[in-house]
């Protein structure tokens, strides 16, 4: 399928396996370049091998985005090593770090607003520096009419 995304920049967060994962797939067939990260180090070098076969960039790294700073200075550093961000999806759920249970990790990992990082106000100061930005959230695309 052709969607017109070829050479776009896209920061997932959490994406080495389930919808991420499809979503990285398809980005790197439609010929953008990716940056993403997981917990799991093996995991995130099995996506790069896969999604690099499509001849685009792809930056994954293993990190954990409980730690709001580390978590920043990663999107900051995605988008240095990409040199834009055009689309950016929240991805990551507290569902990978096996709690779903735990409301207060849900919200945070949903919202991040936990009062450390506002990633609203961070993915405006990284699509600024793209000259074609577009800011797409799965969830979205999910909420009910």
């Amino acid at each position: 399928m052709e969607l017109g995304l070829h050479g776009k920049k896209v920061i997932i967060n959490g994406g080495s396996r389930g919808i991420g994962r499809a979503a990285l797939d398809i980005y790197a067939a439609e010929g953008c370049d990716i940056a993403f990260f997981s917990r799991d180090a093996k995991r995130v070098d099995e996506t790069i091998t896969q999604l690099s076969k499509a001849g685009v960039k792809v930056f994954g790294d293993a990190l954990d985005m409980n730690d709001a700073a580390v978590y920043e200075a990663w999107l900051k550093n995605a988008v240095q090593r990409l040199g834009g961000c055009d689309i950016f999806i929240h991805n990551a759920s507290s569902s990978g770090a096996q709690a779903t249970t735990d409301w207060d990790k849900t919200f945070k990992y949903k919202t991040r607003n936990d009062g450390t990082l506002s990633e609203t106000k961070l993915i405006a100061k990284l699509t600024e520096l793209s000259d074609q930005a577009d800011e797409r959230s799965i969830g979205k695309h999910c909420q009910k009419p």
